[in-house]
C-alpha cells in the first residue's frame, strides 16, 4: 500500500496550473509585500506586479518556496515559518532572515534553514 504525500503548505498555495510560482501568492504566503519580494528576487516591484509568473523569477522563487515549505514542515505550521523569517537571530548578527533575504543572501538563508532543521549550529 502506497503512502500518499500530503501537499506542502506553501507550494500548494503559490504554484499555478502551469507549474509556475505566482509572486503575488508567494508574497501573501510569506506575509510580505511585493516590494519586499521583488528585492529578494532581484527584480523591480512593477515588473513583478505586471508579470508575477515570469520565467526570470522562477528559479529563485522555487528555492524560496522549497525553503519555506521545509521550515513549515519542521515547525509544523506555515505561520511559524513566517514568524521564524521575521525573528532576529544571533547567528545573523541580530538581523532577521527576511533582512538577509532582502540583501540578496538567499543561499545563506537556505543554509541557515538547513542548519536549523538539522539542529547543527555552525
Amino acid at each position: 500500500m502506497a503512502v500518499l504525500d500530503r501537499p506542502r503548505p506553501i507550494a500548494f498555495s503559490v504554484i499555478n496550473d502551469e507549474g509556475r510560482v505566482d509572486a503575488r501568492h508567494l508574497a501573501d504566503a510569506m506575509d510580505i509585500t511585493i516590494t519586499q519580494l521583488a528585492a529578494i528576487l532581484g527584480t523591480k516591484p512593477k515588473s513583478l506586479s505586471e508579470s508575477p509568473t515570469s520565467r526570470k523569477i522562477q528559479e529563485a522563487a522555487t528555492k524560496i518556496v522549497e525553503m519555506m515549505d521545509d521550515l513549515a514542515d519542521f515547525l509544523q505550521a506555515r505561520r511559524f515559518a513566517v514568524y521564524w523569517l521575521r525573528t532576529p537571530r544571533v547567528e545573523l548578527g541580530d538581523q532577521s532572515p527576511l533582512d538577509w533575504l532582502m540583501k540578496g543572501k538567499l543561499e545563506e538563508i537556505r543554509d541557515e534553514v538547513t542548519r536549523t532543521i538539522r539542529l547543527q549550529p555552525d
